[in-house]
């Protein structure tokens, strides 16, 4: 008896599993000054692997560390290997700091970039506004900036970023969330992505 449960436990999870998966590619994006935010995104979608596979998808997360050195502007480097068509979720994270030009212009406004983090957001924005896709999520981290770190020019560069998301007049309007410790950032990265998943064959 115990030996057929145990067989009926083993076809039960078989059936539990698809037979096909498919890869939801998440690129994450942040200037230096959220590393110790960066460093908990392994935790995050590794806790989540399970939901996933369950949801018959396999999670692939990719950033700049991937890129394999070659000529070229950097970020152009960054965007030919990583592929921005094939983002399915852009994350952001800002606090007080917003980066450094990377040579480019947005091709809507001429303007310089002036951070490869607002490259990567302002790529994957015309993407959401022609498919729909990338799912674009931004945090913003609303801790207090230590005296020695702030760097008015750049927190300026930061507030007049999130003005654009702003729903009612911001040139590019987007919801954002905002957190004050990693812990709670951890916490509420983890449920966003949770019910993203719990979503996706509910929107298939």
């Amino acid at each position: 008896m115990e030996h057929l449960e145990v067989l009926n436990l083993k076809n039960n999870l078989l059936t539990a599993i698809p037979e096909k998966f498919t890869k939801m590619r998440i690129f994450a994006a942040s200037p230096p000054d959220m590393a110790t935010e960066r460093e908990k995104l392994e935790a995050i979608f590794d806790s989540l692997k399970p939901l996933a596979e369950k949801q018959g998808l396999i999670l692939e997360v990719v950033d700049w560390r991937m890129v394999v050195p070659a000529a070229g502007r950097p970020q152009q480097v960054i965007f030919d290997q990583l592929k921005p068509t094939t983002w399915d979720i852009f994350i952001g994270i800002l606090w007080h700091r917003f980066g450094t030009p990377t040579g480019a212009a947005n091709p809507m406004t001429q303007k310089e970039y002036l951070s490869g983090t607002y490259e990567e957001f302002m790529t994957a924005y015309r993407l959401w506004e022609k498919f729909k896709q990338p799912r674009i999520m931004m945090y913003r981290c609303a801790r207090p900036i230590p005296p020695n770190a702030l760097d008015p020019d750049q927190f300026k560069r930061v507030n007049e970023f999130f003005a654009q998301l702003d729903g009612s007049k911001g040139e590019h309007p987007a919801l954002y969330q905002t957190f004050d410790t990693v812990e709670n950032f951890e916490k509420l990265l983890r449920d966003n992505l949770q019910r993203v998943l719990l979503e996706y064959n509910e929107t298939e």
